[in-house]
């Protein structure tokens, strides 16, 4: 399992896990430059040759939700904090 921290001054995060995966819905406080390092995170999975792995859906009030296929929870945490909208990520036992 893994532990991950955010500063809730920029960002709120709120996870649902199901027996597919985790969505995360991601709300911004201030939306530059933080939208732009999750489309940085977007563009990174995109890149990849699997489309369903992490699925990318913005709404309006700088709210994202993202659909993370359960064997990507750990890629998709890690590009957040290399995007550094983590501040820290951790293994918990």
């Amino acid at each position: 399992m893994v532990r991950y921290e955010y500063d809730s001054r920029l960002l709120e995060i709120a996870e649902t896990q199901d027996e597919t995966g985790t969505e995360f819905v991601i709300r911004f406080h201030e939306t530059a430059p933080y939208a732009e390092c999750l489309q940085k995170v977007e563009h990174y999975f995109e890149r990849n040759r699997d489309l369903t792995d992490v699925l990318f859906y913005k709404y309006p009030g700088s709210e994202y939700r993202v659909i993370v296929r359960r064997d990507q929870v750990v890629p998709f945490l890690a590009e957040l904090f290399k995007a550094r909208l983590l501040i820290r990520l951790e293994w918990a036992d």
